[in-house]
């Protein structure tokens, strides 16, 4: 039934990263009360939930990401290459806390802790998410490409 529902999306664009296509994630909240007898033709699952919000906006935390980034990691030391993905924890009451930074390679313990850092000295609430208009916690990723720094 979620390959039906999903089948029957439209107007798919591709993910594009500076002007070129990219493989994206897309995440599908399902929600199986939903279906079955209680289906409805006009289905719009994003009417269940709201996901956190920055209060400055996506490109905000995004720029502090960065500039956290720039101020906080020794890149002397680390010298990092390539894309990792941050995955970090909104809570209900809008709390933000990053869960696990991945992929994982040798001698990243240190990395990974000042990255950490970083994302624990961006300045700015969350407006935390809801699902059914009651406050719950949202897992999300924010990737990081060292190769654009």
């Amino acid at each position: 039934l979620a390959s039906k529902a999903l089948g029957s999306l439209k107007k798919w664009r591709a993910a594009t990263h500076r002007g070129k296509a990219v493989t994206a994630y897309v995440d599908f909240p399902f929600f199986p009360e939903d279906f079955f007898d209680n289906y409805q033709m006009d289905y719009d699952v994003t009417k269940r939930f709201e996901i956190p919000q920055f209060e400055g906006g996506k490109d905000d935390f995004k720029a502090q990401i960065d500039k956290n980034l720039k101020g906080y990691l020794d890149w002397n030391t680390y010298q990092p290459k390539g894309r990792f993905v941050v995955h970090f924890e909104i809570d209900a009451k809008g709390k933000m806390s990053v869960i696990e930074i991945e992929p994982k390679v040798a001698n990243s313990t240190l990395l990974f802790e000042d990255i950490t850092f970083a994302f624990k000295k961006i300045k700015g609430t969350w407006k935390p998410g809801h699902i059914n208009g009651k406050a719950t916690t949202f897992k999300l990723r924010q990737p990081i490409n060292f190769d654009s720094f």
